[in-house]
């Protein structure tokens, strides 16, 4: 079975892109999701796997989460993705793991939301 990550590369360089999409429109494995004040948190379970064992990459609005657990008698892996909406600001993405959990960031783009006229030009 091919993994979330060789499904995303062959979706991004063209090979199946309807095959995907079902993929990327939905956040798979994240536990909660909560927007206020002008940001997006969302956060994942990772039990017993520390930050330097988490593979954590951004493609275009793609949270990609791996990561492994090993130890004598077993071994645990995690793929996991979220899809960051349209108006947040991927390059102020952050993240953070405390007691088994890993928690993202994202603030709203400033001008996503901003309310202003726009003036119609007469061509004649």
């Amino acid at each position: 079975m091919s993994s979330l990550f060789e499904n995303l590369d062959r979706f991004f360089s063209g090979e199946f892109a309807n095959e995907v999409v079902s993929i990327i429109h939905e956040s798979q494995g994240f536990s909660s999701q909560k927007q206020e004040d002008g940001s997006l948190s969302f956060s994942t379970d990772v039990p017993g796997i520390d930050a330097e064992d988490l593979k954590v990459e951004l493609t275009s609005r793609i949270v990609l989460v791996s990561g492994e657990r090993k130890n004598q008698n077993s071994s645990y892996k995690i793929e996991k993705s979220f899809v960051i909406p349209q108006g947040f600001d991927t390059e102020s993405l952050k993240s953070e793991l405390s007691n088994g959990v890993l928690t993202f960031n994202v603030a709203a783009h400033p001008d996503e939301f901003a309310h202003r006229k726009i003036e119609v030009k007469s061509i004649k």
